[in-house]
């Protein structure tokens, strides 16, 4: 129907003056029945009022939603009869109102018969009370909405572009329900192809949705972008979408190292960063004569037509696509940032940065840039920050651990707002990879450089990889005493993977040593390869552990650590 169910202030706001008086009604109809007959009712004692409550609620709601489709829609549409089919419930939707429904009953049971102990149950149940209730809302109206196929029929146009970033599990279901109503991040990708697609196409966008067989439209051109963990959901995706008859493009790292394998789902494929083929693209579907490959450039000026695109949205996603510059100084051999963007760094002109933010900060004053290292070039670095002083806001990045190297850096990056960095330290300080250079030269002053960030005032979340060919798991003490000492905020451990495109993936491939190709296992989490020093069975059975043991015991060691033996206290 053209709405949104992200939650939002103003649209939240909007409606409620629209309809308080109906939901006034709806909602006072049921407890105005109660509490007129609870003397007959009560004393039987064969039910709670507040079940009995939740009961007609639930039948309140189902009005509600009808009252409110037929004024915004079908009144709406003046001298025009809306039809209405027949529309069988699948099987999953009704699992779900029943889930939701049955939920509602067992929280009134446990408010009523369970003691408050040390919290405020009553109020904590309340509110998971509402949650419900709005999600039971939800899921009515889509039942309601989908019985009037006019109210698609007039959201819909000749020209439609469906963007798509799949979630990499689609067993995930609650996961994409739960990201559909309060989403925090927003891909680039899709404000790209805003600002590139013509201003006639409707644009639908699917981010980690959780997705119903409606979604599923011919005729249209559908865009999906996938990394080599979430692919084989973006290959079920693009193949429903060509069977039924639409035209499928598929980019992103995976396809841009893997075109042939992503041809096999999709009509096209786009190999580098889209913003130098996406017109030619377009004007191509609009011809009728796609190619099945388009290989884009690098563009100098890849910020242009997307800064434009958001100084006229008044969206708060803007906030989360703040790119300053592509591209990163450093050139591991496990990191796809360089094959992706190209060696030669580029970076936009600092007076459209700080355009945007001054833009953006009358909604927000929490910024996040995305850069892949924002101190990718010191002088640039220095100047941006000196920019954001007078803006008054909060901002977090991506930084490389030189920065501590520097205190002019450190001190303009506080008084701009900097409020945390996320570092990719990957080693620890006595690892035997520093002798491959790059980031890693600098691992000798790592401790000296991490304590010169906390004295700042600048708050870090350090990332590690543990699995290198010098690694052995007698290692594994020494890197957790070198994450102690720096006291990171979050400590996140992941295993080094290989993923397509980069020199480690190719020397693996030459060495005979990659042992596994199910893309969706290439999350970071699991060992795909063959150890030089360690046995790959009992590092993938330890490796949960290790990772867990990491987080609890290094960030913000003292309270993370009292908070778990807190909790564990509570629960047993």
């Amino acid at each position: 129907a053209g709405e949104q169910i992200l939650i939002g202030r103003k649209r939240f706001i909007k409606n409620a003056v629209r309809y308080w008086k109906h939901y006034l009604c709806v909602i006072s109809l049921p407890l105005a029945a109660l509490l007129l007959f609870s003397h007959f009712i009560y004393p039987l004692r064969f039910i709670e009022i507040g079940t009995l409550y939740r009961i007609a609620r639930f039948f309140m709601l189902f009005i509600l939603v009808h009252w409110v489709i037929s004024t915004k829609y079908i009144k709406a549409q003046k001298n025009v009869k809306v039809e209405k089919e027949a529309v069988s419930i699948e099987f999953y939707d009704a699992l779900a109102l029943i889930a939701l429904y049955i939920m509602d009953i067992l929280i009134v049971f446990i408010s009523f018969h369970r003691a408050i102990g040390y919290f405020d149950l009553q109020n904590i149940l309340g509110f998971f009370s509402e949650v419900v209730q709005y999600l039971q809302f939800l899921m009515l109206a889509y039942l309601v909405c989908a019985q009037y196929p006019d109210i698609r029929k007039r959201f819909s146009q000749d020209k439609e572009l469906y963007v798509i970033s799949p979630y990499p599990h689609p067993s995930a279901k609650i996961f994409g329900i739960v990201t559909s109503l309060f989403q925090s991040w927003y891909p680039p990708f899709f404000f790209i192809l805003r600002a590139y697609t013509p201003k006639e196409y409707k644009i639908r966008e699917f981010n980690y949705t959780y997705w119903y067989p409606r979604y599923y439209q011919k005729n249209k051109l559908v865009a999906i972008t996938c990394t080599t963990a979430n692919c084989p959901e973006a290959y079920t995706l693009a193949k429903r979408f060509k069977q039924i008859g639409s035209k499928v493009i598929m980019g992103g790292p995976h396809v841009t190292f893997l075109p042939q394998e992503a041809l096999e789902y999709c009509d096209s494929v786009v190999i580098g960063e889209v913003e130098g083929v996406w017109d030619e693209v377009i004007r191509d579907y609009e011809a009728g004569r796609l190619k099945k490959q388009y290989k884009a450039e690098p563009l100098t000026n890849f910020y242009d037509r997307v800064h434009e695109e958001l100084m006229t949205i008044e969206d708060w996603g803007a906030k989360f696509i703040i790119e300053n510059v592509r591209g990163c100084k450093y050139r591991c051999d496990f990191c796809l940032v360089n094959p992706l963007n190209g060696t030669v760094i580029r970076k936009k002109p600092i007076d459209q940065v700080i355009t945007l933010v001054r833009k953006i900060r009358h909604k927000t004053n929490k910024i996040s840039f995305i850069d892949n290292n924002i101190f990718n070039d010191p002088s640039y670095a220095k100047a941006l920050f000196k920019g954001l002083i007078p803006l008054h806001v909060k901002w977090n990045a991506f930084c490389s651990i030189d920065i501590g190297a520097d205190p002019e850096a450190l001190a303009l990056a506080k008084q701009s707002g900097c409020n945390m960095l996320v570092i990719g330290y990957e080693i620890s300080e006595h690892s035997a990879e520093r002798k491959k250079g790059g980031k890693f030269k600098h691992a000798g002053h790592y401790l000296e450089y991490a304590r010169n960030i906390k004295k700042a005032g600048i708050k870090a979340d350090n990332a590690f990889l543990f699995g290198f060919d010098s690694d052995r798991f007698s290692g594994l003490f020494p890197l957790w005493k070198f994450c102690f000492k720096i006291r990171s905020g979050t400590t996140n451990l992941a295993i080094v993977t290989p993923f397509p495109g980069t020199p480690f993936y190719y020397n693996l491939l030459k060495e005979k040593r990659l042992e596994n190709l199910n893309w969706r296992k290439y999350d970071a989490l699991h060992v795909l390869f063959r150890p030089k020093q360690m046995d790959k069975k009992v590092l993938q059975f330890c490796f949960p552990f290790f990772r867990n043991f990491f987080y609890y015991f290094t960030s913000n060691p003292w309270l993370i650590t009292i908070a778990a033996i807190t909790l564990i206290l509570i629960v047993f």
